[in-house]
């Protein structure tokens, strides 16, 4: 099942793609570090339409970069437990999702993505692809 971070500012392009297993993870992760902002999302990581406010947005975003920052987000994913061979999170998905909560306004959880933020994902992949090519 595929969860979508739908942006909420209607004129900005932000969007986040991500697995329910892997959703559930940065979900987790956010309320490690920042529980008092997490603690009504208690069905957080489910796609039911719930909704991060741009303040909200960008305080979770502030607090993981000051976590990334001092070592803190590392130790964290070095205590996860493994899947097989794939760590269930890596560093690099938790930078998108730091990029993704600084430039959304805002967010709301959905199973299918606005129109806009299937826009806005084909050019950010398209614009990846090109630089992991060129």
């Amino acid at each position: 099942m595929t969860i979508y971070l739908n942006a909420l500012n209607p004129t900005g392009d932000a969007c986040f793609q991500c697995g329910y297993f892997f959703w559930s993870s940065l979900a987790t992760l956010s309320h490690h570090f920042e529980p008092e902002l997490t603690s009504r999302w208690n069905s957080w990581n489910s796609i039911s339409g719930h909704r991060m406010t741009a303040n909200a947005a960008f305080k979770l975003a502030h607090t993981l970069v000051a976590a990334y920052v001092r070592g803190a987000i590392d130790s964290y994913l070095a205590s996860l437990p493994q899947h097989g061979k794939n760590p269930a999170l890596v560093l690099e998905d938790v930078l998108d999702f730091i990029e993704f909560l600084k430039s959304c306004d805002g967010f709301r959880t959905s199973a299918a993505p606005s129109q806009r933020a299937v826009n806005a994902c084909r050019r950010r992949w398209q614009e990846k692809l090109a630089a992991d090519s060129g």
